[in-house]
């Protein structure tokens, strides 16, 4: 879906997919200049995963900050040498498509994406909001139990990686609409 928003924002002038990074956030490392929009929708951008290591997955973080961040996460290969999966990728396009959208990218696509299909309980997560037949999410401990996920920031949870909530039949919706 955070592809969709950012091909929604190509078809519309305001960016292209073959842009690089240091077009949409000057000050960018060297590294970005060789970073093509296209190269994060693929994961072929060799920006490496972010971890726990380098961002505090319990902290809020403003854009910025993130952006920031993100620029500090080295290159794992050349873009477009390689394919490797990449929330930091994700969590650009995200942040790129806030910055061109003027909103937020949950509420562009809620806007552009959501509304017009039908799809009408897809929502960014929100861990203080009741939603109705919310799933959990669970992870195992070292011990190899199951137990509840734990807790992120709620900056975290409404980052362009994954952050989202949907019903089955929304995505029946979707999938629908890509048929037409």
């Amino acid at each position: 879906f955070s592809a969709a928003g950012v091909l929604l924002l190509a078809e519309a002038g305001k960016l292209r997919l073959d842009d690089p990074l240091v077009l949409h956030f000057p000050g960018a490392p060297a590294s970005w200049h060789r970073i093509r929009v296209h190269h994060l929708l693929s994961h072929t951008s060799g920006l490496k995963d972010y971890s726990d290591d380098e961002i505090d997955l319990r902290k809020d973080y403003t854009e910025e900050e993130l952006v920031r961040l993100a620029m500090r996460t080295p290159l794992e290969f050349e873009p477009g040498t390689q394919w490797s999966y990449s929330n930091t990728g994700y969590m650009v396009l995200g942040l790129l498509t806030s910055k061109l959208a003027g909103m937020h990218w949950s509420e562009f696509l809620r806007e552009r994406v959501f509304l017009p299909t039908g799809m009408r309980t897809t929502a960014v997560i929100s861990e203080a909001e009741i939603v109705k037949h919310r799933a959990a999410g669970y992870e195992r401990g070292k011990d190899g139990e199951l137990r509840n996920q734990e807790w992120v920031s709620p900056t975290m949870n409404r980052l362009a990686d994954g952050a989202l909530y949907f019903s089955i039949k929304d995505l029946a919706a979707w999938d629908r609409t890509l048929a037409r």
